[in-house]
């Protein structure tokens, strides 16, 4: 009798797998990232609201704002409160929470963290992204309005479009100076 009833259990767990490995597999989705495609939970449904037919916001709170923008498959998360390094830490944990993901495969995500400059003039106009990513970039203690400007320009120039621009200015300045020599 055991024997019959150890099987029984042995085939129901058996059937029961396939079913335990899709219904966690059929929440998930694709999002493009910086390399490759990551699979993260299907948050469009539990949304906290939908601006329109793009922009999604996953969760807003007096701390944070965090929104999904679907054409660029961007992650942005804007800091709204003073204590930004607090609001950070919340807002980097809802992200990973609320795509049920790892810290590295955040990583894999096109996420902007931004400080609004009416939050903070001095952090304002750089991307953080996120802290503990590789190219996360830590809120200095002593920002100074030198510090910030090279930090924006340095964000200004990882833009492509905007560096092109750039280098076609200065070489169509450069012409002009020579041409008057």
């Amino acid at each position: 009798m055991p024997k019959k009833i150890i099987l029984v259990i042995s085939i129901a767990i058996l059937l029961s797998i396939p079913l335990i490995y899709f219904s966690n597999t059929r929440n998930r989705i694709e999002i493009k990232g910086v390399s490759g495609f990551v699979k993260v939970y299907n948050f469009f449904p539990f949304s906290d609201n939908k601006l329109d037919k793009n922009t999604y916001f996953i969760k807003q709170n007096q701390d944070f704002t965090l929104s999904y923008f679907n054409p660029d498959s961007l992650f942005l998360i804007t800091l709204e409160n003073k204590d930004v390094r607090s609001a950070r830490t919340k807002a980097e944990n809802e992200l990973l929470r609320s795509l049920k993901i790892s810290r590295s495969a955040a990583c894999k995500l096109n996420v902007d963290l931004e400080v609004p400059d009416y939050v903070d003039s001095g952090l304002s106009g750089v991307n953080y992204y996120l802290s503990f990513c590789p190219n996360g970039i830590p809120f200095s203690n002593t920002t100074t309005n030198s510090d910030t400007f090279a930090q924006k320009a340095i964000n200004t120039l990882k833009n492509p479009l905007t560096a092109a621009l750039i280098a076609a200015v200065l070489i169509i300045g450069g012409i002009i100076l020579f041409a008057r020599r």
